[in-house]
This record gives structure tokens, sequence and C-alpha cells, in this order.
């Protein structure tokens, strides 16, 4: 049985982690607070000693962007991102830090790992600027890390801030959603699928030292996808040579080239079943 230490576990991504991986694993949790403190942070990670450490601690992208979110994402982004790479223990098998798909922006689509990132957003822009620091952090002190960059994750108990917090809300209470941005095109993972992508990679030292964006390709117009979940529309996934628009902000999609590598290209993509699922209860 190992130890894992899931940060940002009361989060929508770090719940399904949390529950994901205590079946068979030790989990242990650091409060929010205690990043703010490199000694008080360093001795709670001594005395834990885990084996591996999934990092989520973050503050997400706003609906609506403003100057002053900079601020905001330096404390709660950055600096606990940093205080991590610089109190982890060295005995720590692999730090999994994730990223985000905003990092990218404006860059080249579908993104790979080889783009040079170009942030649109606060979110974006303090998540590449802990990539940073993280590499040269992990670098100088010789802890294995693999820095992940995944696109849009679908799952029950997102936030009813986010896209999806929204779109299962009014299912749920059948009532239409007036979308914001509906011709927008994101790169869709479920939840689940993460998470296994998560164990899988937590062990391939192929991954060791990298970026490594999670993706399965899933590309699909938000107003479509809403429609197939509310209506029965047939859901339409996008090729790459229909991904038309603004990178960064009409688009953003993820390259799985590497991932189908480290992964196998026969990893079971079960977005289908899962919408498919959710039609069927919110039919109820």
């Amino acid at each position: 049985m190992k130890k894992i230490l899931i940060t940002g576990h009361r989060g929508f991504i770090g719940r399904y982690l949390t529950k994901y991986f205590s079946q068979d694993n030790d989990i242990f949790t650091v409060p929010k607070k205690v990043f703010n403190s490199g000694s008080a942070l360093r001795a709670k990670l001594n005395s834990y000693n885990c084996d591996y450490i999934f990092h989520l601690v973050g503050h997400t992208s706003p609906p609506e962007e403003n100057y002053e979110y900079y601020s905001d994402q330096i404390k709660n982004t950055l600096l606990p991102t940093v205080n991590l790479a610089l109190n982890a223990p060295n005995t720590t098998k692999v730090i999994i830090f994730f990223g985000s798909i905003e990092e990218y922006g404006d860059s080249k689509i579908p993104y790979t790992e080889n783009n040079v990132p170009k942030p649109t957003t606060s979110y974006g822009w303090a998540k590449y600027s802990s990539y940073l620091a993280v590499k040269r952090i992990m670098e100088d002190r010789k802890i294995p890390y693999i820095w992940v960059r995944p696109g849009l994750v679908i799952g029950e108990h997102a936030s009813p801030q986010r896209l999806f917090g929204q779109i299962f809300n009014h299912l749920n209470n059948n009532k239409k959603l007036k979308i914001r941005n509906p011709n927008h095109i994101r790169d869709f993972i479920t939840v689940g699928n993460l998470v296994k992508i998560m164990d899988v990679i937590k062990d391939n030292k192929k991954a060791y030292n990298s970026t490594l964006n999670i993706s399965l390709e899933n590309y699909f117009n938000i107003k479509n996808l809403y429609e197939h979940l509310s209506e029965g529309v047939n859901l339409i996934k996008l090729k790459k040579d229909r991904l038309t628009g603004l990178p960064g902000k009409d688009v953003l999609v993820n390259s799985a080239k590497k991932l189908k590598n480290i992964i196998g290209k026969n990893f079971e993509n079960n977005i289908n079943e899962y919408l498919g699922t959710l039609i069927k209860k919110n039919k109820k």
C-alpha cells in the first residue's frame, strides 16, 4: 500500500482522485493555509513522507477577466505550487502537477507539448509561470515530476460556476440554459478517464520530467454537446481539419499524440458511454 498526498482534495478533480486512490492506498491531505508557510508545509510533508503527490491547489479562471485576478492567482495558484516544489521531500517518487490547457492560449492548435505557451487569461498565466518555476526547481532538486495539461473535464459534481456544473444543474431542474460562447470548441475528457490516466502515468518513467497533455481528442462544439445532453441531438465529434476559430478563445484543444505513445492507443475512451448514462439519469 502506497502513501499518496492529494492537494486540493476537496475540489472537483481532487474528490475523484481521492475516491479512486483511497481504495488501495493511504491518502493524505494538507490544509490550504499551510501552503502560506514554507516551514510549516515542509514539516507536514516530511511527516507524511508520501510516495506520490498530486498537486491541484489553485484558483480556476473566472468567467470574466479582470486585472485584479492576477493578484489572486499569484496568491492562490503560483505561490502554493512554488512552495510545494521547494519543500517536497527528496524521497518523493514523483510529483504530478496539474497545469491547464489555458497555458497554451493563442498558440497553434491542436496544442502539442512542443508549443510555446502564450496564455491569454490570468489562470493560464499563473499556471505557466508556475510551470517555469517547477521545472527549474525540480531539476535542481532532482525530484521527478510530470506537468499535466488536461482539457475540459466532465463530471457530475462540477462547480455550479463552471460549464458542466451549469449544464447538470439545468438538466436536473428541467430548465433551458443560456450558454455563454455556445460556438466555442473544447477538448473534453471524463473525470473517470482522467483519474485512470493519472494512475497509469504515475509509474511510467517515460512521462517523468516533462509536460504531458491529457486528452483523448474529444473535440466538441459546446452548443452541440449541451443539445445532445438535453434534447438528444446527434453529437458530432470534430476532426482536426474542422477546428475553426481563434486559438485560446474560440478553440482550446490538445493533441493526444504523446499521451497515446505512453498509455497505448487502445486506452478505453468512455465519453459516449458516460454521456449516455447522464442522459438516462436526467430523464428520470
